[in-house]
């Protein structure tokens, strides 16, 4: 398995611009414990309507494969290190199956209204 991570905002039209999707390197050889080591900034506009989505992938030579997803509201996120369960098609929980990510959040003083 070799694994990827794929980061996209959802909301507004200016939110989404501003924040291109973004993709980590690929883990060779690693479904198991691969560590990416893998940071994206994102700027928010408007947070009560953007969502983080996070999706897994498995890197192949024809298609690649989603692994699992998880749809983060803006709202709801909170500083820190935190353990985000990974979903599968159906949005139901993968058994033994988590990103570890840190979160780090910075409050614009300029935020447009």
């Amino acid at each position: 398995m070799d694994p990827y991570i794929f980061v996209a905002v959802k909301g507004i039209e200016m939110d989404e611009y501003n924040n291109l999707p973004k993709r980590s390197n690929v883990v060779k050889d690693n479904g198991f414990n691969p560590i990416f080591n893998f940071i994206v900034d994102i700027t928010i506009a408007c947070p009560e309507l953007a969502f983080i989505v996070v999706k897994v992938f498995d890197k192949d030579v024809m298609q690649d494969d989603r692994l699992g997803i998880n749809i983060l509201s803006v709202l709801a996120l909170r500083p820190g290190y935190r353990v985000l369960p990974l979903l599968d098609s159906s949005l139901n929980h993968i058994d033994n199956c988590y990103l570890f990510v840190h979160l780090q959040i910075i409050e614009l003083a300029n935020r447009l209204h």
